[in-house]
């Protein structure tokens, strides 16, 4: 079997794996599955990587460079830049900004193709699932209120709201003031805040806060990992030397790097912490889909 045939059969099983976590309703064998399809990643990562080492020089796979444009011109651009970084960071890649914050930015991402497979996967996955939380639709499941409350929390607003409770239907805005007294009475009988927010202040904050707690989750499944599998194994030689040949690809492709030192903006602590939520109900992994910046 050819090196391309065994990385498709091993990201195959991968992304089966990632997919039943997905689909099943236990948490338990969710987790699992996730944990193990992280696990034969990086194990797979780590044994071709030696395999390549022991090929002839002329044969050997070197680091590659693949683009993946940034389209979003959002109040949360930012953080989907920074989710690109958390996630390359974890699929053992480096990447560079270029263009950002501005339309046409993109990302360059830096690593062995089957890393950087597995970055689209996971980058990919993360972003549609944090897209998803920012502009709930509205759960035929859930009464009015609690959709109201839904589609109000997630910072929209009362147009938007509108457009997709009554899809359609021409505005009315007589129905936003009964919805808008209908929210306010449910916060003050559940002793819960009333969201104020713009929608770009709610989204950003949202977005904030999602990022940080998955990059915290994807750290400690990282560190897990050392304990778990490397230890003093030489695993840990491999991994080393793996990351210090794509930091010398970097420097080849991107010699003259700078830095890039994001602005403050407003942050509103309510919808960071709904983005925190929302990175812990996260799977961790599952479909695909002119400043420069270091990941460090």
């Amino acid at each position: 079997m050819s090196d391309e045939a065994t990385r498709k059969k091993k990201l195959g099983q991968i992304q089966a794996l990632l997919d039943k976590a997905d689909s099943t309703t236990f948490s338990d064998e969710a987790d699992a599955c996730r944990r193990k399809a992280d696990d034969l990643m990086l194990s797979y990562s780590i044994s071709e990587f030696e395999i390549n080492q022991r090929k002839p020089k002329t044969l050997q796979e070197d680091p590659i460079l693949r683009r993946y444009p940034i389209d979003t011109t959002g109040p949360f651009m930012e953080s989907i830049y920074e989710l690109a970084f958390v996630t390359s960071r974890h699929a053992g890649c480096k990447g560079v900004s270029t263009g950002r914050g501005k339309p046409g930015g993109y990302m360059s991402i830096v690593g062995f193709p089957a890393d950087l497979d597995y970055f689209e996967m996971l980058f990919t996955s993360l972003r549609l699932q944090m897209s998803g939380e920012l502009e709930p639709k509205p759960d035929p499941s859930l009464t009015e209120e609690e959709n109201i409350k839904l589609l109000k929390e997630a910072g929209l607003k009362w147009e938007r709201i509108y457009a997709l409770m009554r899809p359609g239907q021409p505005w009315q805005r007589s129905a936003c003031v009964r919805w808008g007294a209908m929210y306010t009475r449910y916060c003050e009988e559940n002793g819960l805040p009333r969201n104020y927010s713009s929608p770009s202040i709610y989204q950003r904050s949202f977005a904030e806060g999602y990022v940080t707690k998955v990059s915290n989750r994807l750290y400690d499944i990282r560190e897990a990992q050392k304990i778990e599998q490397v230890g003093g194994s030489g695993m840990e030689v491999a991994m080393r030397d793996k990351g210090q040949q794509i930091n010398d690809a970097l420097s080849d492709f991107f010699p003259k790097l700078g830095s890039y030192k994001q602005k403050r903006t407003k942050y509103d602590v309510a919808a960071g912490n709904r983005g925190v939520a929302a990175a812990e109900r996260a799977d961790l992994g599952q479909t695909r889909v002119g400043a420069r910046k270091e990941i460090g």
